[in-house]
């Protein structure tokens, strides 16, 4: 017969003994209640001796209002507890009304477990109270007491005063009390929305209705997004912007091109849809291309499967994708490497820099908008409908989840990338997909808000708009540091004291190019002397000359910032003479290196081995057999006081281009006008870089 309400004026708790102290803790909570409302608080302690348990249980389920469940793995596997508290308490809730609520002490398969998991837990199932603070645990006991208090509200209070007395349950939503009205609250696994059913007691029952406006909006949101990206890339598919079908592919690619900016789409997207604008029909990729501040970038665009609702790859499995690709494609050739990324396409980022770490020194900044970091409350609803592995690693964040193990790995790694973030400021669908503390999290950088919402925030709709003007910012801010080399003398005069057909007085001399001086008289007639490469004269580095008329007569030239600032000359390579000190000296930087050859002294092929610049990173090393190497510029450095570059061998094998942390040999080649103009050479054995050693001099410099 079914137990009339005013007859159930009991809040039972069930609980393993392993839990005890956490009944105790509760009690002390409820005591209060007890006074007030002159209810019984039972649990299985009130069994005195010589009685008979069962018959004491049977009462008081039969007495229950309230049942509190404090659900650990020992609660889960007391077979005692299964068998003869559950059932009875799972039909009260069914036929009566009566309200279960479910507290998480510890880890456990509690939303794994369908008889339970449908109530809606008192705090979120990801965060049970072992791993919260005291303060926060002792608040989640606090609301235990303000449910059952308004569950236990009379029910001649109006509707209104019920609402205004009613607190959150839980973290996701309120406890609204109707007039004659009992609670049965629901949980769906996985969810943190959670759906409450209010049965009138004057209406027929029906058991079967459970799913509320709350899980059903929910539905509608998720639904709603699912069918806009589908019909949105079904149109923007046929755009112009849409290319040779959804593959990770090169949108801008050139030979002179030194950086690169690498494109990562969020969950759902692609390629195409992710960055264009539905309204002006913008694609951020092409706007970048009529933007000469980022000329010299090429643009890549990754794209990746990511379906609604059937199995795909892992945000793991994404990174060694990334990988693949960025290899094949040879995108890590390049000096420079940037990244704007959108939603989980910053997770995927993130997740291929841990794992592949020494890609890390050739990344400029890092730019992420609405990344989840800490998860989404969303995806935990999207999971319990998708076999996609990716939406259930965006789930909000726990101590033992997938996106905590990742953030330690990121600190742990003390990865100091520029790392910039952008969050969205309106909703989609009536939801706000990334919360800021989420899509802020592991930035060192500014935080930037954005007047869109989750799907729009990378979609400018020009170069005036928001995010546009966000990263190119970024770009700005970051820009490498122009390359100065080194200054040196670029033209002079002196006094020529002596007799000659061309006169006494000032003669002017400048550098015409990389390999010529010119030397003007006072009749106004001039010679060219060819630069044949640098020297030292008395402790001094600078240019050393070869008249053209005379070969026989050689010049020095003293660089900036010698002792002796004097133009020397001498006679078939007698003792050097000053003609003259040199004044009205001006300075301009010398160019770039772009030839010259050593005398190489090791096996094999020993001789004379010419290096050339054929590009803007590649240095090669010709073989006196014409054999060929290539050499990969990777940073700039100082070797003995000299500015430089600093190489590698260049390789094209299965495992692509050798990098920083790879290699075991490197080569310095100093700036022109360097003191030393030496080729340097260094070994790494074991983990250990030997010191600099001098591989050859370097001769014709041009």
């Amino acid at each position: 017969m079914k137990t009339q309400e005013h007859e159930r004026r009991t809040v039972f708790i069930s609980y393993s003994h392993q839990d005890k102290n956490w009944l105790e803790r509760l009690r002390i909570h409820l005591r209060p209640l007890e006074r007030e409302y002159e209810i019984e608080i039972w649990d299985d302690t009130k069994i005195g001796p010589g009685s008979t348990w069962q018959d004491e249980i049977k009462t008081a389920l039969d007495n229950a209002k309230v049942a509190v469940l404090l659900i650990s793995a020992d609660f889960l596997g007391s077979d005692f507890i299964a068998t003869n508290e559950l059932p009875p308490l799972l039909n009260a809730a069914e036929q009566d009304g009566a309200t279960i609520l479910p507290v998480i002490i510890s880890p456990s398969r509690y939303v794994k477990t369908r008889s339970l998991s449908q109530f809606q837990s008192v705090n979120d199932p990801s965060k049970p109270l072992l791993s919260l603070s005291k303060a926060e645990q002792e608040t989640v006991l606090v609301k235990v007491t303000e449910c059952i208090e308004t569950l236990l509200t009379p029910q001649s209070s109006t509707r209104t005063e019920r609402a205004n007395s009613t607190e959150q349950v839980g973290e996701q939503q309120k406890l609204e009390p109707l007039a004659k009205g009992k609670y049965l609250t629901k949980f769906r696994p996985d969810t943190a929305e959670h759906e409450q059913l209010h049965e009138d007691k004057k209406r027929p029952q029906r058991p079967k209705l459970r799913v509320t406006f709350v899980v059903c909006g929910s539905l509608l949101i998720l639904v709603g997004i699912l069918f806009s990206i589908s019909l949105f890339r079904q149109r923007i598919n046929n755009s112009p912007n849409h290319g040779n079908g959804h593959t990770p592919r090169y949108f801008r690619q050139k030979e002179a091109n030194t950086g690169v900016i690498i494109f990562v789409h969020g969950i759902l997207g692609d390629s195409i849809s992710t960055w264009t604008n539905s309204k002006t029909n913008s694609y951020w990729p092409r706007l970048l291309t009529e933007d000469t501040a980022f000329d010299g970038y090429d643009l890549y665009i990754f794209e990746y499967p990511s379906p609604a609702f059937s199995t795909s790859y892992s945000i793991d499995e994404l990174a060694d994708n990334i990988r693949a690709f960025l290899i094949q494609d040879k995108v890590f050739e390049h000096q420079e490497v940037i990244f704007l990324m959108h939603s989980m396409g910053g997770l995927i980022t993130r997740a291929f820099l841990l794992k592949y770490r020494e890609f890390i020194p050739k990344v400029r900044f890092l730019f992420f908008f609405a990344t989840p970091t800490t998860g989404s409350e969303l995806a935990r609803i999207a999971s319990v409908f998708s076999d996609n592995p990716q939406l259930q690693k965006l789930v909000t964040m726990t101590s033992d989840s997938y996106l905590a193990d990742q953030q330690r790995a990121w600190f742990a790694a003390k990865i100091d990338i520029p790392s910039y973030c952008a969050y969205e400021k309106r909703l989609t669908y009536g939801h706000l997909v990334v919360e800021q503390q989420s899509a802020s999290n592991l930035c060192n950088r500014e935080l930037n808000p954005v007047d869109e919402n989750h799907v729009d925030i990378v979609k400018p709709a020009g170069p005036r708009d928001v995010p546009y003007i966000l990263f190119k910012n970024a770009f700005s801010a970051n820009s490498p540091q122009p390359v100065t080399y080194n200054e040196d003398v670029a033209s002079f005069y002196y006094n020529y004291e002596y007799d000659d057909p061309n006169g006494k007085g000032r003669r002017q001399w400048w550098r015409k190019d990389r390999d010529t001086w010119i030397e003007r008289y006072p009749n106004g007639k001039q010679s060219a002397i060819h630069i044949i490469g640098r020297t030292t004269v008395d402790g001094d580095s600078g240019f050393l000359l070869q008249s053209v008329q005379s070969p026989e007569y050689h010049y020095f030239i003293p660089s900036k910032g010698s002792s002796i600032m004097r133009l020397r000359i001498r006679f078939k390579k007698e003792k050097w003479v000053e003609l003259g000190e040199m004044e009205g000296i001006e300075y301009k930087a010398l160019d770039p290196i772009r030839q010259f050859w050593i005398d190489y002294p090791y096996e094999p092929e020993p001789g004379k081995r010419v290096w050339s610049l054929i590009n803007n990173s590649i240095w090669t090393e010709g073989y006196p057999s014409g054999k060929e190497a290539r050499f990969k510029i990777i940073r700039r450095q100082s070797v003995e006081g000299n500015k430089g570059v600093v190489l590698v061998a260049h390789t094209e094998d299965s495992s692509g281009l050798q990098n920083t942390n790879e290699a075991s040999f490197e080569i310095f080649i100093p700036d022109n006008g360097s003191q030393y103009m030496m080729v340097w050479f260094r070994h790494k054995q074991a983990s250990t870089w030997g010191d600099w050693k001098k591989l050859g001099e370097m001769k014709s410099i041009r």
